[in-house]
């Protein structure tokens, strides 16, 4: 068969036989969209897959109405990772799917499906990607983050060494080990594509009102890291003991991570200075997403809370009290909470499954600790996971390079489970 039968298979069928496939048998290669760009009215993506694959690449595009409208597939016969695919797309705005086969005659799916919306009248950009030469003051006048750069960056009201290369910037989170500044800038980059194409990234939770009487209040924000349109969402909470927010390490990563499975992903900026205030920051930054969800294109239901060290505790405080105990306008808990090196040990019986993770030379976050809390959410009849890698200490992020590689993966199973709940 070859690839104009294959493309016209998946047309007369509308694709759902093909969806279904992928969803019941999908394989361990994920898809992630690095690009996508606009030209009349062709859509093309650049595509990576998590590893190198040959195969079928089909890209299939829908109206708002849901309705298949064309598809186009690209195929190589030698493993790759990196694929470009373009599509024709007459309507003014719709979703691109994006479905990988491993082979032309066999048609077995080989990664899980991954899918985009686009808008034509989206306004375009054609900014540049940061690297790791690149430096702090590159980032802070990069034009696609426009008023709110700071807000990356770990401190407030700091005077940075402007011309120090980001390859250096696990100088700046004290707290943090196995800093890769290849994987923070990359996940600088997803956000830069977004903009490219006319998405916002930076969302404030605080009204002007709230800002104007609280200036502290002007030192957050949402970083919004898009997976699949209705797809439930996660907010990450980098750590730093509160008198730092590590997001470049710490959040923003998970994020792109979280994504590679179809969910929506935030990376909060709090204020820093206590727990309190962190807190407080969390359950309205939750409040914003769950009473905007529709704007957002996120599911708010069934939502999981992420954080690490100080970022681990105030999940846990949105996940033992929920987000009116800590002022939000909303009132709610996650479905489930990840908690990652911290020795928080209080928990109530109203407690959300818990996963949690540390390295077991931690001298920050008692590992037995940790373990203690899991084991009593046990007692009690609530879900809990615990573990604890060998040969690592504090602050370790997703984990690249260490024996902790791939927890992330192994939390979003756990949230997965708890979804519907």
């Amino acid at each position: 068969m070859d690839t104009k039968k294959a493309a016209a298979a998946f047309l007369l069928t509308g694709g759902i036989l093909a969806a279904a496939l992928l969803t019941a048998c999908a394989a361990e290669t994920d898809l992630q969209i690095e690009n996508e760009s606009i030209s009349g009215s062709t859509i093309t993506y650049s595509v990576r897959t998590s590893e190198p694959v040959s195969g079928v690449l089909i890209c299939a595009i829908y109206d708002e109405a849901g309705t298949l409208q064309g598809a186009a597939v690209s195929s190589s016969n030698t493993a790759q990772d990196e694929w470009t695919i373009a599509v024709n797309a007459e309507s003014e705005k719709g979703m691109s799917k994006m479905f990988f086969w491993n082979s032309i005659g066999g048609m077995e799916p080989w990664a899980r499906p991954v899918s985009s919306e686009w808008s034509r009248g989206s306004e375009t950009h054609g900014y540049e990607h940061l690297t790791v030469s690149s430096t702090i003051g590159d980032l802070l006048e990069h034009p696609a983050f426009e008023g709110f750069a700071e807000q990356m960056l770990p401190y407030d009201d700091r005077s940075y060494d402007e011309s120090m290369p980001l390859s250096r910037m696990s100088s700046l989170m004290v707290y943090h080990s196995h800093v890769d500044p290849q994987n923070s800038v990359d996940a600088i980059n997803r956000l830069i594509d977004d903009v490219n194409n006319g998405r916002q990234v930076f969302y404030d939770f605080y009204t002007e009102e709230e800002k104007s009487a609280d200036p502290s209040k002007r030192d957050t924000g949402l970083f919004f890291y898009r997976g699949e349109e209705g797809a439930p969402f996660s907010v990450q909470c980098a750590g730093g003991a509160f008198a730092y927010v590590g997001s470049l390490h710490e959040s923003m990563p998970h994020c792109v991570e979280v994504n590679k499975h179809g969910y929506n992903a935030f990376a909060i900026k709090y204020r820093v200075g206590g727990e309190q205030l962190a807190a407080e920051d969390l359950a309205a930054a939750i409040s914003f997403i769950i009473e905007n969800a529709d704007e957002l294109g996120v599911d708010p239901d069934g939502y999981s809370v992420w954080g690490g060290s100080a970022g681990a505790r105030m999940a846990a405080d949105m996940g033992s009290y929920g987000t009116a105990y800590w002022g939000g306008s909303v009132d709610s808990r996650p479905a489930a909470v990840v908690m990652a090196y911290t020795g928080r040990s209080d928990y109530t019986e109203n407690d959300p499954p818990t996963f949690a993770v540390v390295g077991e030379n931690d001298g920050i976050a008692n590992p037995a600790a940790m373990e203690r809390r899991v084991n009593a959410l046990k007692s009690i009849g609530i879900d809990a996971e615990f573990h604890e890698y060998p040969d690592l200490g504090h602050g370790f992020g997703i984990g690249l390079g260490t024996s902790a590689e791939g927890w992330v993966d192994d939390a979003v199973r756990f949230w997965e489970k708890h979804i519907q709940d």
